[in-house]
């Protein structure tokens, strides 16, 4: 089933949108504390197939059909330049195993973005490649090749965070 509808997400990234909806953007629940579980001194059996399974499920329920979530945030008008940079990285990193910038550089690049008193807004061109001709595996498939890459399963706990949960966890990660 490919979804239709979709609402923002607290940094402002578009997100499917299924059943209720929500007056503001709200953070997954689930995603902050599976990233809090990773970055806690020693895990918390965050190395288990169970916490692995559980991350992965619920990711591919936030993104819904990857491909269709893509294009979403090409008409995105909350989206910034480092948004599009992020989101640009992100399917570096499937494709080829890497980032341009590291997921908490990035991310906190956004929130320097966001803090300023007017708040840039991506304008793309027509020179500008689709974020969705930008995936060089099958939409089917992104998943696997994401996991694949050393590296994978955190790179992807890491930006699903910012994308859908408590993105300020991972400014304070880095401290």
């Amino acid at each position: 089933m490919r979804v239709q509808s979709y609402q923002y997400a607290p940094l402002g990234f578009r997100s499917p949108l299924y059943g209720e909806v929500k007056e503001t953007p709200e953070a997954d629940p689930f995603i902050t504390a599976a990233w809090q579980k990773m970055i806690a001194p020693h895990g918390n059996n965050a190395g288990t197939w169970e916490f692995y399974r559980k991350v992965i499920n619920r990711a591919l329920d936030l993104f819904g059909f990857f491909p269709d979530w893509l294009e979403a945030q090409e008409g995105n008008s909350r989206l910034t330049p480092h948004m599009r940079a992020f989101v640009e990285d992100t399917l570096s990193f499937i494709n080829t195993g890497k980032r341009r910038m590291a997921v908490i550089s990035r991310a906190q690049c956004i929130f320097f973005e966001k803090e300023g008193e007017k708040v840039p807004s991506y304008h793309g061109t027509r020179k500008v490649p689709k974020l969705k001709t930008m995936l060089n595996v099958r939409g089917e498939d992104y998943m696997f090749h994401w996991l694949n890459h050393p590296g994978g399963f955190n790179d992807m706990l890491a930006t699903i965070n910012v994308l859908f949960g408590d993105y300020t966890a991972i400014a304070s990660s880095a401290d």
